[in-house]
């Protein structure tokens, strides 16, 4: 086996230098691996004839149960309800794209029923080859940012960043990069937050909830149409090459 040793860069794992979108990835499958994941997909009936769009939705089993010594609860406002892409997944789906939706550990299941929609996650092809297959085959993924979503910036898919948070992690440094971001919700003057007013309240640079409770702002999802729209837009950008 051959190792690559990666050293340190200039600003972690922030593109400063706009490496992603000026080189092509460094990673491939090669011919069994592609063929594996071509027979695993007409096994769960995904054509690869119809693009597939991948859906994944921060919540926090994964890390109760692969962590259980941990208390998680301090991150929980990072997680988002499921229900809120159902819209955009069956827009997708009714657009001839095939959805599916990511994940290893997963609260709940994907609840709908439409022949081009698929919870991976809940099915028994969940693997982290088809992890990683998911990541190369597929046009391109919305993702509420969590782990798996590294691998489509691997493999320089589009991807489209919802309920995102905190808003120093904002993914600037890819031209194929859309982020949208909970709302930030002031209860003293009833008054939404901008990127500004995020900034001096000192919770741009925060991962628990705490800071947030003591300025008094709780956080609001994106909602169906939000993330639609924004998903329309992805659409968009990909036809016009961005």
């Amino acid at each position: 086996n051959k190792y690559v040793i990666i050293g340190d860069n200039t600003q972690g794992d922030r593109d400063v230098n706009n490496f992603l979108d000026r080189t092509k990835s460094q990673f491939t499958l090669n011919e069994i691996e592609f063929k594996k994941g071509i027979r695993l997909l007409n096994e769960m009936g995904i054509s690869t004839k119809k693009p597939i769009v991948c859906i994944i939705i921060r919540d926090p089993a994964y890390l109760n149960i692969i962590h259980p010594e941990n208390d998680f609860s301090t991150q929980d406002h990072r997680d988002s309800s499921i229900e809120n892409y159902y819209e955009t997944a069956r827009f997708l789906a009714d657009k001839g794209y095939q959805v599916v939706r990511m994940g290893s550990i997963v609260k709940e299941r994907f609840n709908i029923s439409h022949p081009l929609i698929f919870d991976y996650a809940n099915s028994k092809y969940r693997s982290d080859f088809m992890d990683v297959f998911f990541a190369f085959i597929c046009k391109f993924t919305i993702s509420n940012p969590t782990g798996w979503d590294a691998l489509p910036v691997i493999f320089r898919k589009p991807i489209l960043f919802v309920n995102d948070l905190p808003l120093i992690a904002m993914k600037t440094y890819s031209k194929k990069y859309i982020n949208i971001f909970k709302h930030h919700f002031n209860t003293q003057n009833k008054k939404y937050l901008n990127m500004k007013e995020i900034v001096e309240f000192g919770l741009h640079d925060v991962y628990e909830y705490h800071p947030f409770k003591a300025k008094n702002v709780v956080l609001i999802e994106n909602s169906s149409d939000e993330i639609l729209e924004a998903t329309k837009e992805m659409i968009d950008l990909i036809k016009n090459d961005f």
